[in-house]
């Protein structure tokens, strides 16, 4: 069992009330929105889909994995924070918000050593203690939290249990800049002490691959997309055979499939426009939605509800949006929402990844390239 001595809190709670307009904007229906200061960027976050209740207390804790992108003398961790969450949903509107009426607060609670940036971690679903990272090299690192105390390691050194190899440039998924994919078992015997080489590598994509999803009905099947404008679906039973190819007008970001509808997937590309595809004919798009005259940066499904997306872009929005009401076309002014169907936050920096908490409906956090955490919620009407 780790070793829970030294926890750290390196996040600062930032006063809203003061800084309402400067933060960011929010539509009043949102139930639910802290902001705490990093000392270095995140470029990645995600819930861990555990929770606690204490008995007695009018609040749950979470946890949320994060990462750093410090300056190049700098230490880099892989971090895992707390987060307390009100059990209750109080009605919040910007103008009247009070910092002191929502019981939140993020803390830093387990930091692990890493080699260079944390470009991408995230959990196994098979085993909430093990975290992969892909690294700002080009290795991927597997991490098993039980074998690592709460406070970094005395000793300054980068200790993963695995290092996966075979990529020659960084990457922030299982893709890379080297236009490959790599399969790897970490089950596998290692080649030398900890090092692992993968099972197959895939090489159908032509330019940097962004992004690579596994499918949450079908364990043997995955998506990826790159550079090259590129949807590619691969069954990894077909040992590296021809996969299915969908075209976007421009480089695609982000992949997702829809965790309620086996067949449906949602893709945003460099094209300003958010395309939804059946797998059972990707002979064209089910639907396409424009972004208000920007690129979108990532897609994600809600795990709570099928019709529910949110996106990111390159304008410093994060937007939640149904999907239901987004069959008939919507215009908007001046690139900007005017459909109550919308809920959107502007930040003030560049969105580097969100997460959907998977336990508490219509919660998000995101990381911004100003080393800010943000969570925030919409209202139960919209998250249901």
């Amino acid at each position: 069992m780790a070793n829970r001595e030294g926890c750290y809190n390196d996040t600062d709670k930032m006063s809203f009330s003061a800084n309402v307009n400067k933060i960011l904007e929010v539509k009043e229906r949102n139930n639910l929105l802290e902001t705490y200061a990093l000392k270095w960027p995140s470029l990645t976050t995600q819930w861990l889909p555990d929770i606690t209740i204490p008995d007695g207390e009018d609040y749950s804790v979470h946890r949320l994995i994060l990462g750093t992108h410090t300056s190049s003398d700098e230490q880099n961790y892989l971090m895992i924070a707390s987060v307390q969450l009100p059990n209750k949903n109080p009605q919040v509107s910007a103008p009247h918000y009070d910092n002191q009426s929502v019981s939140s607060e993020m803390k830093i609670e387990m930091k692990i050593i890493h080699e260079g940036v944390v470009n991408k971690a995230c959990f196994m679903p098979q085993n909430l203690s093990i975290i992969a990272t892909k690294t700002s090299y080009s290795e991927v690192l597997i991490f098993d939290c039980t074998k690592h105390t709460y406070a970094p390691d005395p000793s300054g050194l980068c200790s993963p249990e695995l290092i996966l190899k075979c990529h020659h440039k960084e990457g922030y998924g299982l893709g890379s800049g080297d236009h490959t994919i790599c399969l790897w078992d970490i089950n596998s015997l290692p080649i030398e002490r900890g090092v692992i080489d993968p099972i197959t590598i895939f090489t159908e994509h032509t330019s940097v691959v962004n992004d690579v999803a596994w499918h949450p009905f079908y364990q043997s099947i995955y998506g990826s997309v790159a550079d090259d404008a590129n949807l590619l679906l691969w069954d990894i039973r077909s040992n590296n055979a021809n996969p299915v190819v969908c075209e976007h007008d421009a480089e695609v970001h982000f992949l997702d499939f829809n965790p309620h509808k086996e067949f449906i997937l949602a893709t945003g590309s460099a094209d300003e426009t958010i395309a939804l595809w059946d797998l059972r004919n990707l002979n064209c798009k089910l639907n396409e939605f424009g972004c208000y005259k920007v690129a979108p940066l990532q897609v994600r499904w809600s795990p709570h509800n099928e019709n529910i997306l949110a996106y990111s872009d390159i304008g410093k929005r994060l937007f939640v949006c149904d999907l239901s009401v987004l069959e008939r076309e919507e215009q908007f002014a001046d690139g900007a929402p005017t459909n109550d169907e919308f809920t959107y936050c502007k930040h003030t920096a560049e969105i580097l990844e969100l997460s959907w908490n998977p336990n508490k409906p219509g919660v998000i956090s995101s990381v911004t390239e100003d080393s800010i955490v943000q969570i925030w919620q919409m209202s139960e009407h919209d998250s249901h």
